[in-house]
């Protein structure tokens, strides 16, 4: 099935794949930034769980959560150049590709 949708300048494509619609039952999340502008060069970054913060503070609303003390290791591709974006880097191992 092909989906044809108006592109919009600066949108973004994500796929989800839940656990039943693999074959080999693991879960898949992909992303893209598929704006007009120049891309910026990311990073790849493995967050320990001891490095995740116990409190959340949204930076665009007043929203806040307390998060789990046993949280899991995650990976994120934030931009590699300081001042991009409105999220402060974690205290984490950032490997940055070429």
């Amino acid at each position: 099935m092909i989906l044809l949708t108006k592109r919009y300048k600066g949108s973004c494509t994500t796929i989800l794949v839940g656990k039943k619609a693999s074959i080999d039952g693991s879960t898949m999340i992909a992303r893209n930034e598929d704006g007009a502008e120049a891309l910026n060069p990311e990073k790849f970054v493995y967050v320990k769980p001891e490095d995740q913060p116990r409190h959340y503070q949204a930076v665009l609303s007043k929203f806040h959560v307390e998060l789990p003390d046993n949280p899991l290791g995650y990976t994120s591709t934030p931009d590699a150049v300081d001042g991009h974006g409105i999220w402060p880097p974690p205290a984490s191992t950032a490997i940055t590709w070429p």
